[in-house]
């Protein structure tokens, strides 16, 4: 793994990403099972249907989880033998930030939650409709922005002490200046998650980190490229 501290560009990024997933599969797995412990009290709260306190306690648990599993992908991409080790300190350094992103985040969720009841009416308003639309628009909208919002968080808090506003707005920049590279992660996302539903909700244990392995290499990919730029 030492020589992967080379340049990330367009045609590196995939052999990279490849070899640090095939090198370092146990500490991937590793971090999946951290990042699942986490994330067990939402999981249960989600399958006895109580949607909206799965959100909220996602919000709490899943947030700081995230940004703490993106730190350990970090540090495996940079090399290290032990990057798991890095979970918990991360998870109590980058809590308050990780909580705002997701509770901005979670409002078109529970937005959702609310409209989606009254489909059940014989005879449902255009209006009902758009909300719907609408929604749908902002859960996919911030589903692109997280996945630059959480990972600029922890490559610059230390640092810069980012306020949420202004991780959403350097997110909107970096996805819509990369919109390839967020088109293929949004994808890869939906596969994993059609994965889970149809092969195994197994994978959940292992699926997580290997997308934050993708997100992470990813942010690494477009920070660089926009140091060089400034």
């Amino acid at each position: 793994m030492d020589d992967l501290h080379v340049p990330w560009t367009r045609d590196s990024y995939a052999p990279l990403v490849s070899r640090a997933l095939w090198e370092n599969l146990p500490q991937v797995i590793g971090g999946g099972l951290l990042f699942g412990l986490l994330c067990a009290p939402a999981f249960v709260l989600f399958s006895i249907g109580y949607l909206a306190p799965t959100v909220l306690i996602g919000v709490i648990t899943v947030a700081p989880a995230w940004s703490a599993l993106l730190v350990c992908q970090r540090a495996l991409l940079n090399g290290e033998a032990r990057p798991n080790r890095h979970f918990w300190p991360s998870l109590r350094r980058y809590w308050r930030g990780s909580i705002q992103l997701g509770l901005v985040a979670a409002f078109p969720i529970l937005a959702t939650l609310v409209t989606l009841p009254l489909l059940a009416q014989n005879a449902i308003p255009p209006i009902v409709w758009l909300g719907l639309a609408a929604d749908g628009f902002g859960m996919a909208l911030m589903a692109a922005l997280l996945l630059y919002a959480f990972p600029v968080l922890v490559e610059t808090a230390h640092r810069e002490h980012p306020t949420v506003w202004g991780l959403y707005r350097r997110a909107l920049h970096l996805a819509s200046r990369h919109l390839p590279n967020t088109l293929g992660l949004m994808g890869m996302g939906i596969l994993f998650g059609f994965a889970v539903l149809y092969i195994s909700w197994g994978l959940l244990l292992i699926t997580p980190a290997v997308f934050a392995l993708f997100v992470a290499s990813n942010a690494l990919l477009v920070l660089q490229h926009a140091s060089q730029k400034s």
